[in-house]
């Protein structure tokens, strides 16, 4: 399956998210800040970015700039997954560059879902 590194401030949200990613096939490398995120994403790359809006020093929309703005990385799909759901926040979400907006507290089947649709997506662009 795929590599996904999952980026998330709370350890119990990590936890959680990347056993629900682990059991449906996918290799899971996490992060707990932006920082530490995108060093990961510029050593050793990822298939997708599922990446939390709320975080302290650099939000997920920062993140989520920064990763869209560099040519290496701009091709990774981003997923933002939060608890933040007012039509502006969502709206920050794709403007920031994010292919997806999933909304806090999700189901395993929700989260699935939008990892595989945003991965068979860029399958689909890069061939």
């Amino acid at each position: 399956m795929a590599r996904l590194l999952l980026v998330d401030d709370e350890p119990q949200i990590r936890a959680l998210t990347r056993t629900m990613l682990e059991k449906a096939g996918h290799t899971v490398e996490v992060a707990e800040h932006g920082e530490e995120a995108l060093s990961i994403l510029r050593e050793r790359g990822a298939d997708l970015v599922i990446l939390d809006i709320a975080m302290p020093e650099m939000s997920g929309w920062e993140v989520c700039r920064i990763i869209k703005s560099d040519p290496a990385l701009r091709h990774i799909p981003v997923l933002m997954f939060t608890v933040m759901t007012r039509d502006e926040d969502v709206n920050r979400s794709f403007e920031s560059g994010a292919d997806a907006h999933l909304k806090k507290p999700f189901t395993m089947r929700e989260l699935l879902e939008a990892v595989e649709n945003l991965l068979a997506h860029a399958q689909g662009t890069r061939e």
